[in-house]
């Protein structure tokens, strides 16, 4: 464990999103940071660079994933049926990834709210040459 302060609360949350079993939890516990987060985002995670991951801390906590794409880019329905989006750092409350599970190839914008948060590559694996 970090004696670095930050790293201590990051350590900290990642503890007690293993024990989150709503949206509203995770919202508690990673709230919005001014100036870090998304203008729109409902809640915002600082430690990516760091060891743990809120993916794996709430897949321990019992959530089911509903599309990852990446460690930084997914949605998970938690036990009370609440979903929630994350795109690196940012927290949104439902599933804001769109458009996710298609088997198409090329580049897809992903859009939350209206806004241009990211470009996926959907690339089908049963295609062969």
């Amino acid at each position: 464990m970090s004696t670095d302060p930050f790293w201590q609360h990051i350590d900290q949350q990642l503890s007690d999103l293993r024990s989150a079993k709503t949206a509203d939890d995770v919202f508690r516990i990673c709230p919005t940071v001014p100036d870090l987060a998304a203008s729109n985002a409902q809640g915002f995670f600082g430690g990516g660079g760091g060891d743990g991951t809120v993916l794996d801390a709430l897949l321990d906590s019992g959530w089911t994933p509903v599309c990852i794409d990446a460690w930084y880019y997914w949605v998970l329905l938690a036990p009370n049926g609440d979903q929630v989006t994350y795109v690196e750092g940012d927290i949104y409350r439902g599933d804001q990834m769109l458009p996710h599970g298609e088997p198409e190839t090329g580049y897809t914008a992903v859009e939350v709210d209206g806004v241009k948060v990211a470009e996926t590559r959907h690339v089908d694996l049963t295609e062969t040459n």
